[in-house]
């Protein structure tokens, strides 16, 4: 075998990497190839960790015959002036070609235990607020952080980046002061797939997500007008103010989460409301806007530490 432990490990790393970043998109060919791939290295592993179990046990045998068989000499010691002789390579010999195959069912039994994978993951629970947590993985210092990459997903013309499972995509878009008669590409078009407007003249003013569109075969970059309403969403200057009240439709735009002192209240007012799902999805879109808005300072101040 050629590959070294190390390399099982990195190589499963980028598989998890790739699998997680790209789970949204991946199709059921390249998923299960790659699961494939991931079920190959266990049954390796297992292979060498059931032959090396059994050298261990044979040559455990070997050891503990020759101590008994010696500390029968010594009892003898009068009767025999040399102890006799213990082949154990012939019981190795025997034994080796039974090493090369597993037992039945051998190749579907577990490396690690869920505790070892639990302590190896070196995740816990960690509160933001008193009331509500989040999983972390704890850290010594801000130098073992790895880096995470963003991504350009093609097919929908869009950046993305995963934390903790949760998918944020999307691009910068125009802010419009709340009052501009001329704001457009800001709010969802609630018809969707089914939005007449997609195929007129103007477009839709609207937005319509461009994963939407891919899914449903109505994703064209050549047309304009699709392109215009699905390229980005845009927002109200109006967006980032954050309010405690009920959703409706006067405050529709602004932010209805994101007070600490009143987190778990504003949460549970949130899943009272019919546009909650919305409210979420404007909110992890915002985030992508801020994170690439973010990346391009860092990206034009070089010495900004």
């Amino acid at each position: 075998m050629n590959i070294t432990l190390h390399e099982y490990i990195s190589k499963s790393d980028q598989i998890h990497n790739m699998i997680t970043n790209n789970i949204d998109f991946l199709s059921t060919k390249d998923m299960n190839g790659k699961l494939n791939i991931l079920e190959e290295y266990i049954n390796q592993i297992q292979t060498v960790s059931y032959r090396i179990a059994k050298i261990y046990e044979i040559c455990k045998k070997a050891s503990s015959k020759k101590i008994i068989i010696f500390k029968q000499h010594q009892n003898d010691q009068a009767e025999h002036d040399q102890p006799p002789e213990i082949n154990t390579h012939i019981t190795l010999k025997n034994h080796f070609s039974q090493l090369l195959i597993p037992p039945p069912g051998f190749e579907k039994k577990p490396i690690l235990s869920q505790s070892i994978l639990d302590a190896y993951s070196n995740g816990k629970y960690r509160n933001i607020t008193p009331d509500i947590h989040i999983y972390a993985h704890e850290l010594e210092s801000l130098d073992e952080i790895p880096n995470t990459n963003i991504y350009w997903i093609s097919s929908i013309n869009q950046f993305a980046v995963r934390i903790n499972g949760v998918l944020f995509r999307g691009d910068i878009g125009n802010i419009f002061n709340k009052n501009d008669q001329n704001q457009i590409g800001i709010e969802k078009c609630c018809h969707g797939k089914n939005c007449k407007n997609l195929k007129t003249k103007h477009g839709c003013k609207f937005y319509h997500d461009p994963f939407d569109l891919l899914m449903n075969g109505l994703l064209d970059t050549s047309d304009e007008k699709t392109k215009i309403c699905s390229k980005y969403r845009n927002w109200s200057n109006s967006s980032w103010i954050y309010t405690s009240d009920f959703i409706k439709p006067s405050n529709l735009n602004m932010r209805h989460i994101g007070n600490r002192a009143t987190l778990n209240e504003d949460l549970i007012l949130l899943k009272k409301s019919i546009k909650y799902k919305d409210s979420i999805d404007k909110y992890q879109s915002q985030i992508m806007h801020d994170i690439l808005v973010v990346l391009a300072t860092h990206s034009n101040f070089k010495n900004y530490a």
